[in-house]
């Protein structure tokens, strides 16, 4: 059982498992709650996963002036996690970090912000984007296989480790936004439910 396409390929590349003995079980979202309150940051982009250096969100942070010129901060995520506390973080005035923010200042942070940038190197799914998505916050992501199998048309793409690529994304930024249309899809397809009736019927199958 695994979570996207891209993750079965990679399986069955690996390690030789038949076709038809992997199902696709995709994650699912928890109902998000919205705080009261008002957006005191300003226009800002978030970035999540800043300690992770398989995120790339310092490439990010380290070409924020193109955020920056624009009138925009970034609003960058990160956790005390011994596993990645020694990456060494730009300091700008228009980058504001933020710790083991709890789930409901995720959630506020994520609804106000102008885009999710998610510019990771490798997923096997994407489990913000789909957040984002579903509170209807547009997602500018690197173009890797796993968020074109799972994301398609539904979110804006640069090529990986490509500036000119990201600028021309943030230049367009009057024409990102996320349709009603899709909010609703994603909310539909990836819930626990689903997730769960896939793998019972699975499981019903082979017992």
């Amino acid at each position: 059982i695994t979570v996207s396409e891209f993750t079965k390929r990679k399986i069955i590349e690996k390690y030789g498992i038949e076709d038809s003995k992997i199902i696709i079980a995709p994650p699912g979202i928890p109902d998000f709650y919205l705080p009261p309150g008002t957006n005191e940051l300003g226009n800002y982009f978030l970035v999540t996963g800043v300690n992770n250096p398989r995120k790339n969100a310092l490439w990010i942070l380290n070409n924020s002036t193109v955020i920056k010129q624009k009138g925009f901060k970034i609003v960058a995520l990160k956790s005390n996690s011994k596993s990645f506390n020694d990456t060494e973080l730009p300091k700008d005035e228009s980058i504001i970090y933020k710790h083991n923010v709890a789930f409901k200042e995720y959630c506020f942070l994520l609804k106000n912000a102008k885009a999710l940038i998610y510019p990771s190197f490798y997923e096997g799914f994407g489990i913000p984007i789909l957040e984002s998505l579903s509170m209807g916050t547009p997602v500018i992501a690197s173009d890797i296989p796993a968020f074109k199998d799972v994301f398609g048309n539904m979110i804006k793409y640069f090529q990986l480790g490509d500036i000119n690529s990201f600028t021309k994304i943030i230049d367009s930024l009057l024409e990102i936004e996320v349709v009603e249309g899709t909010i609703n899809y994603m909310k539909n397809k990836y819930n626990f439910e689903n997730s769960a009736r896939l793998i019972l019927n699975k499981i019903n199958t082979i017992v």
